[in-house]
Parts: C-alpha cells; structure tokens; sequence
C-alpha cells in the first residue's frame, strides 16, 4: 500500500490556537547522507522499520532544527517568533527565522487644532475655569464680575470641549452687577432689569443650562422702580432655576404680607441659605401706639396667628438649609415666643446660625440652650441673652460642635464666663468678642493660676473692647498673661484693636511694619492722630517695659495693675443698669449712641505702627568692636523690635488679614449682618448728597460710563466725583480697560472690544 502523503493547508489560527506543526515539506525529500545511502523520514514512519540509519537521520534533522529556532536575535532584528511559519495564505506576521522582518515606518502627523486640547480630563479643565473665576473676584483684583463673564463667554468659543466646562462656570453662579447701560435699555427698550428678562429667557429655553443654576446675585434695587415690581421680576427668575441654592447679595424685607419672592424661595428644596430681614407686621403698626413707637425700640405687639403659621410653613421645604439668618428691624418681633425654636427644629440641616437684634421675648436663655448642634453661632446685640445663659449653653453636650463663635455687643459680664465658653468647647476655633464695657473678676476669685484662659483647639481670636482707650483692663492684662503662659498652643491670628499698651503685640511674633501706605493720608497728613479711643500717632506713653521679650503681670481684680500699665478703677459702672439692657427708657438709648460701639482698625494701626517705631530706638543687645590693642572702635545696638520672636502667633489690624472677606476698619474688621443688610459690598458707585462749600466743579456734558444711569458728573474736593443729582461718586468702577493694551497707543479696537458699562467691584461677604 502506498504511503498516505502530508497536506498542508493554509490556517488563519492565531498562534496561541496553533497546534503542533510538523515539519516543512522541504524537509520530506530524501537527501543524501554520509553514506550515500537515501530514504524519506515518511517512508521509515509508514514502514515502522526502526533502523540505525533512520534513527541517526531523525536525530540529525531535530538537532538542525532546533539550532535554527534557538538562534538569538539580532540587534534591529526584534525578537524572533515561535515555532510557525509564514507560508502562502498563511498568518500575517509570520516568518521564517532566518528572514529580516521589514522595519516599521512611523510618520509624524501634525495634530489637528483643539486635538490636544481635547485630550485633557475634564476635572482640569475644571480647576482652570475655578482659579480664573478667582483671579476676577478674588479682594483687591482689578477686574469685576462682568469682566468674568465676558473672559468665560470667550474661553467657551476657545475650543469644542471647553463648551460644556466654560458653560458649567458661568451659569453656577450668576453675578448681574450694577445697572444696564444706555446700549443694552435701548436693544430691550427697558428701563431696568433687561439682563433679568434675558436671563429668564435663557432659562425657561434650556433646562439644561437652568438646572446648572446654584447662585444668583440680582442686581440692586435702580432708583425710580417700585420694590414690589422689582421683587417681583428677580421671583421670576428663581423660578426658573430649580437647583438654587442662595440669593446672593439681594437682601427684601419680610413684613409678613404675601410676596412673590419668598413664595419663590420656598418652592426651592435645594434651598441652602436664607437671609431674613424682619420688619412689623401691618397689624403692629396699626394697633401699636404712636407714643409706645417713639420710646420703645421693640415691637410690643404679637404676630397673628395666621402669620405665625405662614413664617413657620416657608421653611418646611428646606430639608437642605445649611445657613440661617434672622435680622429685626426695629418695631419687627417674632411671637409666640416658640416660633423661632421651632423654625430651628424645621431645619435638619442647619449648621450656620445668625441671629441679630432679636427681641428678649422672642430669643432668650431657654432658647439659646435648646439649639441643636451648630458649626457657626453669631448672636449680635440679642438683649435677651445673659452671662449666666451663656455659661450654660457651653456647658451643654450639643455645643460641643461650634467652631466659630462671634459675640457682638451681648455685654459678657465676668471673665469666669469666658474661661467656662473657652473650656467646655472644644472644637472651638474662632472666637470673636466685641463689646463696650469689659467683663470683671469677682471679688471672691483674686488667686488667679494661670493660664486662666485657655483652649486648645483655638486659632483665631477677635478680642475688642473699647472701654478703657488709655490703658489696658484687667480682662486684657489676664488674657495676655494667659497666652504667653501657652493657654493657647494652637492659635495663630490675634486681633485685638484696642491694645493701648501694646500688651498683646508684644506676645506675638515680631513684625516690620503694620501699617499699610495709604494708613497715613487718610487723615489729612496729620502728625498727631486721635482716635476718638484715645490711640494717638506719638509714642510718649510708651513704657520701656514693651521692649522685653514678654511683659510682665500681676494679677487682680478689677483695680488689678500689671507691670508697666496700671488698670484704673471704673468711672461708671461695669455694666449699664438692667433698663439700659432691655432698652425701654430714652436715657437707656442715649447711653447706647454715646458708648464706643467698637474700635477702629486704621487708628489701631497708627497706633501699633507707633509702639513699633518707639521699640526700635532701644536695642535689645549691644555689639562693642574691639581692636587688637583693647581700644573700643564702634558700638551699636541690635534687635530693636516689639514682640517675641518664638511665637507663632501673628498680630493682625486688617479686615484681609484676619479672614472677614468684606470688613471694614470703621466696623472693626468683623462682618455683621447690618453690614451684609445695608452695604453696598462695593456696588454702588455714588451714594450720598453732594457737599456743599467744597469747591466741587461741575462738569459739562455727560460722562460716559461714569454713573450706572450716565448722569452728569464732577469732582468735589475729596477727590470724589459730583454728580448734578445731589449724589457723590465714592469709588472707581470697572470698564474692563485693564485687559486692553496699557502702551502709549491703545488700538481704538482694542479699546472698543474690552470695554464695558463701568460697574463697581461687587464682592460677596461672608458673615463673621
């Protein structure tokens, strides 16, 4: 029988799928060996004949084959494939050991525009559009919120995938700033309000883009427009965003009457902060007596029932509210006595909670100890709050959680009172204290150990009480001797605006200046600066004891002195009567209006910029130059500065400084929520009557971009600018100049493309 031929057939198996080739078919012809003798490796196998001749030629070509396979590569070469051969119609790829495979060309195609671009993840797409967003907004920036939006607008036409990142970041937090100018009410044929109307058009068009909606800031109330319309239109809006989260920089009145706003508002479920201002209710000012209203600063009258009902049924959407703001205006009064309480407990989310000119009947102890767990708790002139509730509030589990706490004007009458708040909180990191009398030492507590005071999770300490302007009081002499005895490891920032003896700079680290350049013009050029607190800009009063490494103390009472200082004895009263406290009699009020509310951060500064340049004329240590025979060739002093220079805190006389975004020097640095209420945060651009004597000239003509509205305008004498309405121009809004061409010729183009209506430099505030 003749012997079955070996077929081959083409396969397109991949190599791991392969199974076990046999030998090529050039390797089945016979070939001539040693001994001239022929035979087939097939015809030995069919025939079984295992003789010595077809062993030797089987070894010989299984040696010769696996000496090919085993070949190491060569350089260039690559590494050589596994045992399969490249046959016709066989795998792509393969080849015979021996051949060269043909070298790979790469061409280096140019990228395609925004190909690159394209390639990088959104997250840093993000971050980019965030630190611009800052660089715009962020205190002292020349730019403005328009500007930002302008700078988003073009980044979104930058490139393809920027559109969806650029579009996030310009409708997360929408800032309409100052009024529209005359080009935009001549296209909408408006007189207020246009960006609003376009604003809800885009909105109620694209859900999308209305869903992205977390912020909103309205522009102020333009003069001439009824609140009620105006309101209105900004409720139109809200209910067009349904992710909003705060109103921003947009402040109405709540009388109690049905309006559209805060109807709006409480539709809103993501709601996360709400701001309200508290006027009388029409029924209070109807049956509240003409007398009871000139004499009596609080609202004697209760709420009706119904009106209760619809303040409590606002805030039952709000599952979300974080920040809660309760303002009353004078008359306003909050009844029954539990509605505030339980408008608190209707917050499950509250974390943030602020609380000013709140009458006694509507939060008083009992409340205040009955709060729920809170992060931020602001109490600002709140009558109905005492030493004794205080005390206890810290005391109790649930204020374990405050991390900021911000007294204003709640008269804390012993220091024992502050080392109990101090103590017992112990997440405590910010603790701001304003008020007009300082708190006393009783009489049976005179051995002091110290640190008296103290907490260990303190960093930012506001410490300002404007009673004693000449000389330091016992609370501030045991404070002091606290600190530098390590009662506060952990804190860092420490203003204390009324230092009049530098007790306080001279426990924090040592600093070059404090002042800032423009601190000595602002008073006229004076040599002499009085502040009104008894801070003066010489430095006779300064007491060579401040140039030590720390001061040193005595303790005591309320008569207590301290080395280098003496506390005297009170002239009036420590606190003012209990009628002065519930303010019910006119002599109660005027003692109010004539008391300091708070210091002065400029004059403060003048003042520590003073101790600093009195320090500096007595060195600490004194370097003799000797020559080689013993004669004395110079002599000088060193280290002539205030303070002690291990420590780590940092004394600070500047709203920026310490942290409230929005502080002024007139209100102490702190933020409260009249300011918040009734400022501007740098909006408006005119405010206030024209003055009258200064040599003000007027200007002809209309200046452009000059007033939101494109009235006439001068300058007064102060530099400010007149306008013919009676109004003065108090600050130097944006037109968007500083992102044009600053050389000797700006390109006309150039100068139209960047320009904008000149808006003042809104920025939000954050309550301290």
């Amino acid at each position: 029988m003749d012997p079955v031929p070996l077929i081959h057939m083409p396969t397109a198996i991949p190599d791991s799928s392969l199974p076990p080739l046999e030998r090529p078919g050039g390797y089945n012809k016979p070939r001539r060996l040693s001994n001239s003798s022929a035979s087939s490796d097939s015809s030995s196998a069919v025939s079984g004949r295992d003789s010595f001749d077809g062993r030797m030629r089987s070894a010989s070509v299984s040696s010769s084959q696996t000496s090919i396979d085993s070949w190491p590569a060569s350089p260039g070469v690559g590494p050589r494939p596994g045992p399969s051969w490249q046959m016709q119609g066989g795998p792509v790829g393969h080849y015979y050991p021996w051949q060269r495979p043909a070298p790979i060309k790469t061409y280096r195609r140019k990228a395609k525009q925004g190909e690159l671009f394209a390639a990088l993840p959104g997250e840093v797409l993000e971050l980019i559009l965030d630190e611009l967003r800052k660089l715009h907004l962020r205190p002292g920036s020349t730019s403005c919120a328009t500007c930002w939006m302008r700078n988003c607008c073009a980044v979104a036409l930058s490139a393809r995938k920027f559109l969806k990142y650029a579009r996030e970041a310009l409708y997360q937090h929408i800032y309409l700033v100052g009024q529209e100018g005359p080009h935009m009410k001549k296209r909408t044929k408006s007189t207020y309000g246009s960006r609003l109307v376009l604003l809800r058009r885009t909105l109620r068009a694209n859900t999308q883009i209305a869903v992205i909606v977390r912020s909103l800031k309205p522009p102020a109330l333009p003069p001439g427009v009824g609140v009620v319309e105006y309101n209105d239109l900004v409720a139109s809006v809200v209910m067009a965003c349904p992710n909003l989260e705060r109103l921003v920089g947009f402040y109405p009145t709540y009388d109690y009457s049905f309006q559209r706003i805060f109807q709006a508002l409480s539709t809103r479920p993501k709601l996360k902060e709400m701001n309200w201002i508290l006027e009388p209710s029409l029924s209070q000012r109807q049956n509240r007596p003409r007398s009871a209203a000139k004499n009596s600063r609080w609202g004697e009258g209760d709420l009706q029932p119904r009106e209760s009902q619809l303040f409590l049924d606002f805030h039952s959407n709000w599952r979300h509210l974080t920040t809660l703001v309760v303002h009353c205006q004078p008359g306003a009064t909050l009844s029954p006595a539990s509605l505030l309480q339980d408008t608190i407990r209707e917050l499950p989310s509250l974390q943030k909670l602020y609380l000013s000119r709140i009458p006694p009947t509507a939060f008083n102890d009992v409340h205040l100890v009955s709060l729920p767990p809170l992060k931020t708790l602001s109490l600002s002139h709140c009558m109905g709050i005492t030493t004794p509730g205080l005390s206890c509030m810290a005391t109790r589990p649930n204020s374990a959680s405050i991390e900021t706490l911000t007294l204003i004007h709640i008269e804390v009458e012993t220091v024992p009172a502050i080392a109990r708040i101090l103590a017992y909180l112990t997440s405590l990191e910010t603790f701001n204290l304003v008020q007009t009398y300082a708190p006393i030492m009783p009489p049976d507590e005179l051995m002091i150990f110290y640190p008296y005071l103290g907490s260990q999770s303190l960093r930012n300490l506001h410490w300002d009480i404007p009673y004693l302007p000449n000389a330091a009081t016992a609370a501030d002499a045991i404070l002091a001797r606290s600190i530098s005895a390590g009662g506060f490891p952990s804190l860092r920032t420490l203003c204390t605006p009324n230092d009049p003896e530098g007790l306080f700079q001279a426990l924090c680290a040592p600093r070059d200046r404090i002042d800032s350049p423009a601190d000595r013009y602002r008073s006229g050029g004076s040599n002499t600066i009085t502040s009104g607190m008894g801070h003066t800009r010489n430095a006779s009063s300064f007491s060579s004891t401040h140039t030590g490494n720390t001061p040193s103390f005595v303790s005591g009472g309320g008569g207590s002195s301290a080395a280098g200082f003496s506390t005297p004895p009170p002239a009036s009263p420590a606190f003012p009567p209990t009628d002065f406290l519930s303010a019910s009699s006119g002599a109660g009020a005027l003692l109010a209006l004539s008391a300091p509310q708070n210091s002065n951060l400029h004059h403060a500064r003048l003042a520590a910029q003073a101790r600093l340049e009195a320090a500096q004329r007595f060195p600490r240590y004194f370097v003799n130059v000797i020559d080689e025979h013993g004669a004395l060739v110079d002599k000088f002093g060193v280290g002539a500065f205030l303070g002690t220079v291990e420590s780590r805190v940092r004394y600070v006389l500047a709203p920026g400084e310490a942290g409230h975004l929005g502080g002024t020097d007139e209100g102490g640095g702190l933020v409260t929520v009249e300011d918040m209420v009734f400022g501007d945060a740098g909006e408006a651009l005119i405010q206030g009557p024209a003055p009258t004597g200064e040599g003000g000239k007027k200007l002809k003509g209309r200046g452009k971009g000059l007033f939101d509205q494109g009235t006439a305008a001068g300058t007064d004498g102060e530099g400010g600018v007149a306008g013919d309405k009676g109004q003065v121009r108090t600050r130097e809004g944006c037109t968007g100049r500083w992102n044009t061409y600053s050389g000797a010729v700006v390109d006309k183009k150039d100068r139209e493309r960047w320009w904008h209506q000149e808006r003042g430099r809104w920025r939000p505030l954050v309550l301290s």
